[in-house]
């Protein structure tokens, strides 16, 4: 508690992603948010969802998400066996990052967001149906933003989706009733969001240092 100030930041904690150190971190609290975790499993050895790391941890660094395995790498170079993968350049502002996707033959900016881990492609209701057959194939509803309640409707991709010389098959594509992200889009000047769900199938190799994003 003496590490907190009058923010409610928590300020030079040092953390540990397995073998990777992390010497003062600042860590943001917010109050009354989240789920409460009974104090007498605190100490207990069941894993506790207590946050979100965000990407400024690893800006000089490369993070490689194996998502068929579940594992997670943090290294200072691009190991060996990624080095002739194609890349992609990435554009990075304030730890968010820009893919550029093509959609339907035309290259088209569109934020990285693992926190969109649902979705393939999230973007405004006429650029979904332009490159979807129309039909509702999906829907989700629930608190997905900041505790907000928003429903989502989804559809089948019918045009070509590549990124770094592969084509995204099977693709969906959703955007928000009411509008309600498109904000968001016209703010970061994206296409739309792209979340884990394109890359449950590949390892995906950020390398913050060079702006450049493979998959495997």
């Amino acid at each position: 508690m003496n590490k907190k100030d009058s923010t409610g930041m928590y300020k030079n904690v040092n953390l540990q992603i397995g073998t990777v150190e992390f010497s003062n971190a600042n860590i943001g609290f917010m109050q009354n948010f989240g789920n409460e975790i009974p104090k007498d499993s605190l100490h207990s050895n069941t894993p506790k969802h207590i946050g979100t790391i965000a990407s400024d941890m690893v800006q000089d660094k490369v993070l490689i998400i194996d998502y068929k395995s579940n594992r997670l790498a943090i290294t200072d170079f691009l190991p060996a066996e990624y080095e002739n993968l194609p890349a992609e350049e990435f554009e990075s502002e304030y730890g968010e990052i820009k893919l550029p996707l093509r959609i339907n033959g035309k290259t088209c900016k569109v934020l990285f967001d693992t926190g969109s881990s649902p979705f393939q492609l999230i973007t405004t209701q006429e650029r979904a149906w332009s490159v979807s057959d129309l039909t509702i194939v999906d829907s989700l509803s629930g608190p997905l933003w900041w505790g907000q309640e928003i429903t989502f409707y989804g559809f089948n991709v019918t045009k070509p989706i590549e990124f770094g010389g592969k084509t995204l098959n099977n693709s969906k594509v959703y955007y928000a009733k009411n509008g309600l992200w498109d904000s968001i889009y016209n703010s970061l000047d994206v296409w739309g969001i792209t979340g884990n769900a394109y890359f449950f199938e590949y390892t995906v190799i950020i390398d913050y240092k060079n702006k450049l994003f493979r998959i495997k």
